[in-house]
């Protein structure tokens, strides 16, 4: 049970972006990273990206090339996308072990421009700004993999499932879904009230529920482990 104690709505944010190291969360935060959350102008995690500017996102640069040499044994040969692509590191780990052409979607202009730079080398890079919810994957064709790393939860669950139907629209017949990270860990009391409190006061949801009634939208799915955590490969049903 989630206990009866008080707690702010900044006090909330700061369990729900715990994930940020304190130091850059601190400085985030004198700088106004809270504000449009607070003003209620901002309602879920996914829209923060909207107003990220550069030197924020900056800060959200990573290297994935552990995660891509531990998948890499699973991926198929061939075209790759990552949807919610950010500022292309993975996309570019993938190029450079021969993934071909690879296709990147995200809703942050300011992102997929870092993006955009990282692979400039690159001529069959193709970067898209778009929401998920309304990007026309009938436009794409021929997917051998896609990549859904830390973007599963940003949207609800008709979101997700909405997308795992559209996205069958340019998948090759034995493409895989690569979605993660999971934890089957359970959420620790504190989060659960940084998310009432956030969701009463503000009407803020930073992630919805990790959909993954995969049979629904008639897929085959299994899991591996990476380190404390799971990914979900997803095949199409025969």
């Amino acid at each position: 049970m989630v206990g009866f104690f008080i707690m702010t709505n900044e006090e909330a944010l700061d369990v729900v972006f715990n994930f940020i190291h304190p130091s850059i969360l601190e400085q985030l935060k004198a700088e106004g990273a809270y504000t449009d959350i607070l003003s209620g102008k901002i309602k879920t995690g996914a829209e923060v990206y909207d107003y990220i500017d550069e030197q924020h996102a900056s800060l959200q640069d990573a290297d994935y090339t552990s995660l891509v040499n531990t998948l890499k044994a699973d991926f198929n040969a061939g075209s790759l996308l990552q949807i919610g692509c950010g500022r292309g590191d993975f996309l570019l780990r993938c190029a450079n072990i021969g993934h071909s052409p690879i296709y990147g979607i995200d809703r942050s202009s300011v992102m997929l421009d870092e993006a955009k730079y990282k692979l400039r080398n690159n001529q069959n890079a193709n970067l898209y700004l778009e929401k998920i919810e309304n990007f026309d994957f009938s436009k794409l064709n021929e997917i051998n993999n896609v990549i859904l790393n830390n973007f599963w939860g940003m949207v609800d669950e008709k979101s997700s499932i909405d997308l795992l139907n559209n996205i069958k629209k340019c998948l090759t017949p034995d493409a895989k879904i690569f979605i993660g990270t999971y934890s089957d860990n359970a959420i620790s009391p504190q989060r659960q009230k940084a998310d009432i409190t956030l969701k009463n006061n503000l009407n803020f949801l930073f992630s919805f529920g990790f959909f993954k009634d995969f049979d629904q939208c008639r897929y085959d799915s299994k899991t591996i482990d990476i380190g404390n955590e799971k990914y979900f490969i997803l095949t199409l049903k025969p």
